[in-house]
């Protein structure tokens, strides 16, 4: 059963069964179909029938409720204070903390009335023990002070996926603290800069840094990094150098920019992932990044920016050639190319399909995540406690569905002559 159901036996227990004969678990496990969403918060959500699903009867909303609370964002100091002080003072408030896997969260070394500092981080953390997926924006910030790393100790959540929102080459020092404290980590995105988006200023680089920082000499550290997903916008020094630090342990790799000068470099790094099973390029790598392609790799994926006729990179051809210097390789992913007719897209099809690989017209992973995001529960909402007619419609269609579980039940128990449990 999913984790939405584990944390209904482990955390609330409301009910075992409402009046329409159904038990919180399957309560629980239809609502989250009829919303949409992973387990661990990320995806698209339809709010709209959790806050509906409050309203059709009393024993849904505790289910609802929990669902709505699978993803919070806290922008502002004022509204983790919202937060804070919602599971502090409701008897069920650790339920709700308890059903958090991701906070959204931006953080900001200046001092300020709404802003939310480093140590503000630390202690909302240490109250959400099974927070799976955190995103930090870090204004300002390119390591974290000492004291704030005391408190992170503290936190027990265990993260499996770190995004450094809107991320500067200067932050991969407070993204490395991170990791030393989260050990549970085991993907971290530093996610591109959105200038139609972000207000982010760049880190200045007169920051002092709150002291010399390296993996092992980290009295907050537990056991060394092993990461085994990394994403980098760019191949700035920072990045490059961070990704080298963790290519023994890649999995997956996906790198965004690489300027034309900065290619060799690139293709010996890439040489250094020796356990790497999928790389993802936006763009036609070169020749040098596809000779050195590690023998374990099982899915590349390339996405067609600059795939052009009158491209100076290497025609598809060479990528052709390249497959089968590829023993493990099971499939290959381009998008967004523009003309599939082209002769030597459909060279390269057939070359798949002679080896054995699956050629693919889109992306297998999701791409890193842009700053258009699904819309997530904030606290100041207060949504559970809001009735629109819209809702009502909503509800009721979701009552429907109940509805017709419940009398399909009772006929098929009675034709069968047994009991409704």
């Amino acid at each position: 059963m999913s984790s939405t159901v584990a944390i209904s036996n482990r955390q609330y227990r409301p009910v075992s069964g409402s009046k329409l004969g159904f038990p919180a678990e399957l309560i629980m496990s239809i609502l989250q179909y009829a919303a949409g969403g992973d387990d661990d918060g990320s995806g698209d959500r339809d709010l709209n029938v959790l806050r509906a699903a409050c309203f059709v009867c009393k024993s849904w909303s505790p289910c609802a409720q929990v669902l709505l609370f699978r993803t919070i964002e806290l922008p502002t100091m004022s509204l983790l204070r919202s937060f804070r002080s919602l599971i502090d003072s409701r008897d069920n408030g650790r339920m709700f903390s308890s059903a958090v896997r991701c906070l959204r969260i931006h953080v900001d070394i200046n001092i300020g009335c709404d802003i939310i500092h480093p140590h503000d981080m630390g202690k909302i953390l240490f109250q959400l023990p099974n927070l799976r997926t955190l995103y930090v924006n870090l204004n300002n910030v390119i390591e974290f002070p000492l004291p704030s790393l005391g408190l992170l100790r503290q936190s027990e959540s265990p993260i499996k996926t770190l995004c450094i929102v809107n991320a500067y080459p200067s932050q991969v020092g407070a993204a490395r603290q991170l990791l030393h404290r989260f050990p549970t980590i085991h993907t971290l995105k530093f996610c591109p800069v959105e200038d139609s988006s972000s207000n982010n200023d760049e880190p200045n680089p007169n920051l002092v840094s709150s002291g010399h920082f390296n993996w092992t000499d980290d009295s907050h550290a537990t056991v060394a990094p092993r990461l085994k997903r990394l994403e980098i916008p760019d191949f700035k020094l920072e990045f490059r150098n961070f990704m080298e630090e963790c290519a023994p342990a890649l999995h997956t790799l996906w790198i965004g920019d690489i300027p034309m000068d900065s290619i060799a470099d690139a293709a010996s790094r890439v040489a250094k992932c020796a356990n790497l099973k999928e790389l993802m390029l936006d763009h036609l790598p070169p020749p040098s990044i596809l000779s050195v392609l590690p023998p374990t790799l099982e899915h590349l994926s390339i996405a067609d920016r600059f795939m052009h006729p009158h491209l100076e990179f290497p025609s598809i051809k060479f990528t052709t050639v390249a497959l089968q210097k590829s023993p493990s390789l099971c499939a290959l992913t381009l998008t967004q190319v523009r003309d599939y007719s082209d002769p030597k897209i459909i060279e390269l099809k057939a070359k798949c399909e002679l080896l054995g690989i699956e050629f693919q017209d889109d992306r297998l992973p999701l791409d890193p995540p842009s700053a258009t995001r699904s819309p997530v529960h904030s606290v100041s909402d207060n949504t559970w406690v809001v009735q629109d007619s819209k809702h009502k419609s909503i509800g009721l269609r979701v009552f429907g569905w109940f509805f017709f579980l419940f009398f399909s039940q009772t006929f098929l128990s009675l034709f069968s002559g047994g009991n409704v449990q």
